[in-house]
C-alpha cells in the first residue's frame, strides 16, 4: 500500500460515513488508516494515534460486535504500550 492508496482509502471511508453515519465499520477502517500512517513512518504526528483510537471507539459504540473496531483499538493500545488492553480488545474477535 502506498501513501496515495492510504489517502484514497481514507477519502472513501469518510464518504461512507457521510452516507451512512450509523454504520460502524467505516469508522473502524478510517481509524486504522491513521494508525497505518504512523506505523508506515509517513507521519510522526502523535495526534494520529488519538484520532485512530477515537474512531475505533466510535465503531465499537455503534456496534459492540464490530470486529475491526476492536482490531483498531487493539493496535492503538499496542502502540500506547498497554498490553492488557491490547489483549482484551484482540480477544473480542
Amino acid at each position: 500500500m502506498s501513501r496515495e492508496d492510504l489517502e484514497e482509502a481514507r477519502r472513501l471511508f469518510e464518504r461512507a460515513i457521510e452516507l451512512e453515519p450509523e454504520a460502524a465499520s467505516p469508522y473502524a477502517f478510517l481509524g486504522f488508516t491513521y494508525l497505518l500512517e504512523l506505523t508506515q513512518g509517513w507521519s510522526a504526528d502523535a495526534a494520529l494515534l488519538d484520532r485512530g483510537e477515537a474512531l475505533g471507539r466510535r465503531a465499537v459504540e455503534l456496534d459492540p460486535f464490530d470486529a475491526f473496531g476492536h482490531v483498531t483499538l487493539a493496535f492503538a493500545s499496542f502502540y500506547r504500550d498497554r498490553p492488557e488492553r491490547t489483549i482484551a480488545e484482540a480477544e473480542h474477535n
